[in-house]
């Protein structure tokens, strides 16, 4: 599944981004709202009780500056201090798993069990 994310100043490169899900997942639509919420660990579980496996770009990327500021109205060390206290409060198991590009994200994603990632 593919949600396209619809959000002020997309990427020109890129034309913006969508968000794509393992093929098990049986949600067909992630809202923007729905994606802060993974992104941001807030949503750990899909809709049939299976755990969200959330794929994070790299640190530097403009992907992941993007979602970063345009999404979650975060910079890069917030969003790792936010995370860091999660893990600390036991809110959640581990960090989102960095992909380092997209091949890498689809080929997680067909891979894995309620996989979610932004391409």
């Amino acid at each position: 599944c593919a949600c396209p994310l619809h959000a002020p100043a997309q990427p020109p490169e890129s034309g913006g981004y969508a968000v794509v899900v393992s093929p098990d997942v049986k949600e067909t639509n992630v809202s923007r709202a729905d994606a802060v919420r993974l992104l941001l660990g807030q949503k750990r579980f899909w809709a049939s009780g299976q755990r969200t496996v959330v794929l994070s770009p790299a640190s530097g990327s403009a992907e992941r500056r993007y979602l970063l500021q345009k999404l979650c109205r975060m910079t890069e060390a917030a969003y790792r201090r936010h995370t860091l206290e999660q893990l600390y409060r036991g809110e959640i198991e581990y960090a989102p798993k960095v992909v380092d590009d997209e091949v890498d994200a689809l080929q997680f994603i067909a891979a894995g069990h309620g996989a979610v990632s932004s391409v």
